[in-house]
């Protein structure tokens, strides 16, 4: 059986050596901006490819068979919307196949290993083994195409292992050729050494498999000094390692951060915070971690918009959140630009539907989006999950803007209060006018004491407009005057003489009550008099324009005149009621006489 080169002892020293000197190339890698970037229309724009960036995702036995870690993957791109990642050191150690025979990647016992598809011939398999359910759920199928042998029916696989071609190109960080190069060493890891499945004991550097090739008795390795061999070794190989790799979803991911420290949410030091979210940090390293985004999680918040004064806070009510451990309700803030700026797991709820206050850094005046969520933060190196971002539109002011915006609002307030129906038309359209009045003087107050006095005046304004009722009292009011005041012109006629005095206070009354209202008339108790008094001048004056005419008999039993005088007959005696009766039917013939002009 052919044995590979890592066994020879220059050959591990070697490789120990060109891994030292790989090292530092991550390290020297550009600097990617802020500790915490949000990923968004499925693009990770701080990650980089060609082996530049690092993305921690999974866990697998590393430092021992009895525990796991977090498994760090080299990027190789990140285009598409996907991460190409390859596991940074060998993860295991599993023949190609089982059994030596000619056998194609289709066929062979590594790639049912890795899926855990029906040839597996172990209890476990690495996709099960090293991700969670939700990480395997981020993997992305992926069509297999051998370029070095087209012949070679491909698959579609979550995770595999790259293919000569993937090995040898450059944009994968990779030489184009099979030489040895550092960017193909890859270091065992302790639970490696110690055999993984295999059982055999291993140096620090080790070979692992590749997949595209015939089917064959041999499959093609990279050997622990970054030497390609495409030609490859037996299939059934106990002591080649294997490099997962496999694409992973951007879409499935809300959100990256450094894999240290990159969700800061505590005070360095212990110190007492003044905002309980906090800046993130710059970021010179290429080492992330991930928050994935869970389906499962309905988290939501009521409010859509929330204002706040610089250096306030804001309270928001959710719904649908998950609690236990490691479970938070924490908040991105994004700037106007849509970059994330602060991060905070703001409580640990105890219940699904609650309120958390939003204690806010003294940001600069502007529109930022808190985008709100429900967290399981697993600490660092280790992947998180997160409902998707229920996002609130805040606004931060200035206080003379915050205090312009609580005025408005409360002259807003102040203004719904008051019922329509209770005004006139014409009241109704002062009040939306001194409402509006109201807040162009509180635009342009220049400062707090202004905005307050502008919202007094405002409302003084409003308040000094009359309703329907104050109008009907005061028009009534008005009407009972004006009607009082006629009365008393009639009042003042008295008895009605045939003089130009008489006559004069006479069209006084009528003129003053012609002027009245329809309304105020019906308010003139003694309107009648006034007819009356006009009725018996006419009478005078016409009896003083025909002297030569007797005067008609008044109720009094008195005849006036030159012609016949009738005094007033007094007393209850029958001569008294005879008199009485004689002077009747005198009147009754003067008064023929006179109306027949005798």
């Amino acid at each position: 059986m052919q044995k590979s080169l890592i066994r020879k002892p220059l050959s591990v020293l070697l490789a120990v050596c060109l891994l030292a000197l790989c090292m530092p190339m991550a390290a020297q890698a550009a600097g990617n901006g802020k500790a915490l970037q949000l990923v968004q229309n499925g693009a990770a724009a701080n990650i980089e490819g060609a082996q530049a960036s690092s993305v921690y995702f999974g866990n697998y036995m590393q430092s021992s068979p009895d525990g796991k870690d977090p498994v760090k993957w080299r990027v190789l791109s990140n285009a598409d919307g996907k991460l190409f990642l390859l596991s940074d050191q060998n993860l295991d150690m599993v023949r190609y196949n089982q059994e030596y025979f000619s056998v194609s990647w289709e066929k062979c016992t590594l790639r049912a290993w890795l899926n855990g598809y029906a040839r597996n011939p172990y209890i476990d398999n690495f996709i099960g083994s090293a991700f969670s359910g939700k990480e395997a759920a981020a993997v992305a199928e992926t069509a297999l195409v051998n370029d070095d042998n087209p012949e070679v029916n491909g698959t579609t696989d979550k995770v595999f292992l790259l293919s000569v071609a993937e090995a040898k190109n450059t944009a994968y960080g990779f030489t184009d050729d099979e030489s040895r190069t550092e960017t193909r060493v890859a270091m065992n890891t302790e639970y490696v050494r110690a055999g993984g499945h295999s059982g055999y004991a291993v140096g620090e550097a080790g070979s692992w498999w590749l997949h595209s090739h015939k089917s064959d008795v041999s499959a093609p390795v990279v050997y622990g000094t970054g030497f390609l061999k495409s030609t490859g070794i037996d299939v059934n190989d106990y002591d080649t390692t294997v490099r997962p790799a496999f694409n992973l979803d951007l879409n499935a991911v809300l959100f990256t951060s450094s894999a240290a420290d990159g969700k800061i949410s505590a005070v360095a030091g212990g110190g007492e915070a003044a905002s309980n979210i906090f800046e993130i940090s710059d970021y010179d390293d290429s080492d992330w971690k991930l928050t994935l985004l869970d389906e499962s999680r309905a988290f939501a918040v009521t409010e859509t918009a929330a204002t706040a004064v610089f250096g306030g806070s804001v309270t928001l009510t959710y719904t649908g959140a998950t609690t236990g451990d490691n479970e938070y309700v924490s908040v991105i803030l994004a700037d106007a630009d849509g970059s994330a700026v602060y991060y905070g797991r703001l409580s640990q709820p105890d219940a699904a539907d609650g309120s958390v206050t939003v204690i806010l850094p003294e940001l600069a005046t502007g529109s930022y989006t808190l985008k709100v969520f429900s967290e399981q933060y697993n600490g660092d190196y280790k992947t998180d999950y997160a409902s998707a971002f229920s996002d609130v539109a805040l606004t931060v002011l200035s206080e003379l803007d915050a205090a312009k915006a609580a005025a408005k609002a409360e002259l807003e307030n102040y203004f719904a209060a008051i019922d329509p129906a209770d005004y006139r038309p014409a009241q109704q359209d002062e009040l939306t006018a001194a409402v509006d009045a109201g807040k162009d003087a509180i635009d342009a107050a220049a400062d707090i004491d202004a905005v307050a006095t502008a919202l007094a005046g405002a409302k003084a304004v409003i308040d000094a407009i009359k309703t329907d009722a104050q109008l009907a009292a005061e028009e009534l009011a008005a009407d009972t005057a004006a009607a009082d005041a006629v009365e008393a012109k009639i009042d003042a006629i008295g008895e009605v003489a045939y003089t130009d005095e008489s006559k004069a206070k006479i069209d006084e009354a009528r003129a003053a009550y012609d002027a009245l209202t329809p309304a105020q008339q019906a308010l003139v108790e003694n309107a009648d008099v006034l007819t009356a008094a006009e009725a018996r001048y006419a009478e005078l004056k016409e009896e003083a324009e025909t002297p030569d005419k007797p005067a008609k008999p008044t109720a009094g039993g008195k005849l006036h005149g030159e012609r016949c005088v009738c005094y007033d007959i007094t007393g209850d005696s029958l001569f008294a009621n005879i008199l009485r009766l004689i002077c009747a039917v005198l009147c009754f013939v003067w008064a023929m006489q006179e109306a027949l002009g005798v």
